[in-house]
């Protein structure tokens, strides 16, 4: 399966499933099928991207943890002159990323850089506490082996979602400063950038979740000092 074929599923699948939350109180039988068919698409999604993860564990120096928004980036393209694995993938969530560490570990990188928890939040519906906790278990996992754990806020989405969700990630972005002000990561604020006013820039995005091209080069920019820094 090609790149674009492997993000076109993803973002696909991230699109209904956030649909299908929202038809939950009524849902006809079009839209039982159609998410029963999301569903399917995202699982094999997240089979493929795994199994392919397993054959690519050549050394890396820095490792892109995350759901669909780190996957749709070509980070290689971004940062050239440093080896970089993206494995983010699709509607993934912390617990999910929590439990494929192996697939980061296996590349020994330097720094690993982390986001997530939008698809806990948004999609799933879990309790910030929740998503902290397994947010604690990555950055556990990752600095035991050694390794330099950057904590990239997680985005505001734009004004089409409810404010609980940005409520949300703004109560679990403060959690993770918070911790990584204790010393095992270091956090990187990306909202002042990406989400200025508190929603997701207009400028960024075309779905009020994703990013657009100008989106990943600011996020690429935001975090240039930190992935340069040795």
């Amino acid at each position: 399966m090609t790149p674009s074929a492997l993000l076109s599923g993803a973002m696909a699948a991230i699109g209904i499933l956030a649909m299908a939350g929202a038809l939950a109180q009524s849902p006809s039988p079009a839209d039982v099928q159609q998410r029963d068919q999301a569903l399917a698409s995202m699982t094999q999604h997240y089979a493929d991207r795994k199994a392919g993860f397993a054959q690519d564990m050549a050394r890396r120096d820095v490792v892109m943890l995350g759901d669909s928004l780190t996957e749709g980036a070509d980070w290689t393209a971004l940062f050239p002159g440093i080896t970089i694995a993206n494995r983010g993938i699709g509607g993934d969530s912390t617990e999910g990323m929590a439990q494929r560490l192996d697939s980061v570990l296996g590349v020994s990188p330097r720094k690993v850089f982390v986001m997530a928890g939008i698809n806990d939040i948004a999609v799933f519906k879990k309790p910030v506490t929740e998503v902290f906790e397994h947010y604690k278990r990555i950055i556990d996992t990752l600095t035991r082996a050694k390794i330099q754990v950057i904590v990239q806020s997680t985005l505001f989405t734009g004004p089409a979602f409810p404010p609980t969700v940005n409520a949300s990630v703004k109560d679990l972005n403060g959690r993770l400063h918070a911790l990584c002000a204790r010393g095992p990561c270091v956090y990187v604020n990306l909202n002042p950038v990406l989400a200025p006013a508190g929603t997701l820039d207009a400028r960024y995005t075309s779905d009020h979740l994703h990013l657009n091209a100008a989106g990943y080069q600011a996020w690429a920019q935001a975090i240039t000092p930190t992935m340069r820094r040795r």
